[in-house]
């Protein structure tokens, strides 16, 4: 619907346009400061029309002033219409009107031909660049043993964007069930704003694994309807609805009798007592009870294992692993067997990538706790450093036995 220009004022930094459309409803439209003549002309060619009666309208004068400068329109019924804004403002209006007018006087084309396209799709710039727009950014993280899944929504667009939606189109339904509603709603969002609303998930199985998809929609200042995708986010977790569980050696070989079992062999740049060591730590942090360890030197080469096991949090299905490394005493190199066995074959591909891909990271020897970058980057300098949770101090030495 066609919106009519009331009044153009300069508030905290941002140009307020006051428009109303023709059913009454009046609203505030903002925009940045020093937007291109091009687009200022465009906008201003939309609101060339008399509130009252919505004929065009001619324009009288446009006068400099200090700070403003002054344009008067005229309205053959209903008189004229005074607005003071920015010169750079006036300046666009000004424009407006004259290439209204040149529309006018251009004499009318007779529409040739239509000719074979090939290419059917127009690609078209953008009037907003990539840099500039609408974003969405999305991310997850556990806490508690549930799932908050956010989208931001980032206003770097030079206009006040309104009735925000963001919407969980799709999730694993059968691993996950969502608490609330699957739409969160937003009246506004402010130049170079943003917000962050929140989808909390609760697992009802052992393991979760999918993909979580989101739009994001809502309404610029022309009234016009966007509507984004947002990149869809994997779900992919075992260890973190785990429960660890104590066995001794005796009873954890009688419940391996009855498990299926899958494994998976990585070669690593690692000392193997120095890898041995790691994995020690690394099995409790995902939440399995480290049920006996095994270590021997046979000709200078080193072999060791380490034998976890745990439940899950709600079917109580059982889960073990077998990790076997080896490699010279004293090489830079080993290979890591990751053996995992559990009731529910499903569970065990995506607990050896969680295992695995934490046996290559940086950890601390005694509590298993991970490195931050800027901690690596300090032992590679031959510097040493203090764990933030144990605070044990690690040096190069200890990584490179």
């Amino acid at each position: 619907m066609p919106l009519t220009l009331r009044d153009v004022e300069e508030r905290r930094g941002l140009i307020e346009f006051d428009v109303d459309c023709r059913n009454g409803h009046r609203s505030k439209r903002l925009f940045k400061p020093g937007l291109d003549t091009e687009t200022l002309v465009d906008l201003y060619k939309r609101f060339y029309q008399c509130p009252e009666c919505y004929e065009q309208l001619d324009l009288v004068y446009v006068e400099p002033g200090a700070r403003e400068d002054r344009v008067v329109q005229l309205c053959a019924i209903h008189g004229k219409f005074v607005f003071d804004i920015p010169p750079d403002h006036a300046k666009a209006m000004q424009l407006a009107y004259e290439e209204i007018e040149a529309d006018k006087s251009r004499p009318p084309v007779e529409a040739p031909e239509p000719e074979p396209q090939i290419n059917l799709e127009v690609e078209t710039e953008p009037a907003i660049s990539a840099e500039m727009g609408v974003k969405v950014k999305r991310g997850c993280e556990i806490v508690g043993g549930k799932f908050d899944y956010k989208v931001k929504v980032v206003n770097n667009s030079g206009y006040v964007i309104t009735n925000v939606t963001v919407s969980i189109v799709a999730y694993p339904i059968d691993c996950l069930e969502l608490a609330g509603e699957n739409v969160k709603s937003m009246s506004r969002i402010e130049v170079g704003g943003f917000r962050s609303p929140q989808f909390t998930f609760y697992p009802s199985k052992d393991c979760v694994q999918g993909k979580v998809v989101a739009t994001v929609s809502y309404i610029d200042f022309l009234d016009q309807l966007h509507t984004i995708s947002v990149e869809p986010y994997l779900i992919r977790s075992v260890c973190d609805l785990l429960l660890p569980s104590k066995k001794t050696s005796k009873e954890f070989d009688l419940v391996l009798s009855g498990l299926q079992k899958t494994q998976q062999e990585q070669s690593l740049d690692w000392n193997p007592q120095v890898l041995f060591t790691k994995a020690e730590k690394i099995l409790p942090t995902k939440n399995f009870h480290v049920v006996d360890t095994e270590e021997h030197i046979i000709a200078g080469e080193f072999i060791g294992t380490i034998r976890g096991y745990a439940e899950g949090k709600y079917t109580k299905n059982k889960v073990a692993v077998i990790l076997m490394i080896t490699g010279p005493e004293n090489g830079r190199h080993s290979t890591i067997i990751v053996e995992a066995l559990g009731e529910d074959v499903s569970m065990l591909p995506t607990t050896i990538d969680e295992l695995a891909d934490t046996m290559d990271s940086w950890v601390c020897l005694r509590c298993g706790a991970p490195l931050e970058p800027e901690q690596v980057e300090e032992i590679g300098r031959r510097l040493p450093i203090r764990c933030k949770y144990c605070t044990h101090t690690l040096t190069i030495a200890l990584y490179l036995q």
